[in-house]
């Protein structure tokens, strides 16, 4: 299996240890291991357009999020084929699948795209920004 797709794997399912061993086999390969690791990073798709980050907060993989945000470079609003959502537009609708006692993992994932200073101001397709969708579970 290649390592993009292997890196989508571990973004499907919150696998810290597959994504660190694929960072690891790549700084190993590399005398700039910092730009191949962006650069394989930034254009790991899935069928459909997803990129990394779409993957990982669309399944509400905190623990894959914190260590992908975490590397040099990578691109944290890019846009997805289909929809034109950024990561954070799939992180709200994350929270929006969940049921009221996993509310507060949900908002987990939202928030640390936030704090990386993903863009909230984006529109996807639809005209929509992120906060255009009422997140559930966050009202005062």
């Amino acid at each position: 299996m290649a390592d993009e797709e292997l890196i989508l794997e571990a973004c499907r399912r919150n696998n810290t240890d597959l994504l660190t061993e694929v960072l690891t086999t790549l700084s190993k390969s590399s005398k700039n291991p910092t730009a191949l690791i962006a650069s394989t990073l930034n254009t790991a798709r899935d069928g459909i357009g997803n990129g990394v980050l779409h993957l990982a907060a669309s399944t509400g993989s905190y623990d894959v999020l914190d260590l992908l945000l975490d590397q040099e470079g990578l691109e944290i609003d890019e846009l997805d084929r289909l929809e034109r959502d950024t990561p954070l537009h799939k992180a709200v609708r994350f929270v929006n699948g969940l049921d009221k006692e996993e509310w507060g993992e949900g908002h987990a994932v939202v928030e640390i795209l936030l704090d990386a200073g993903c863009d909230p101001r984006i529109r996807n397709k639809a005209k929509l920004k992120p906060g255009s969708w009422w997140i559930r579970g966050m009202r005062s």
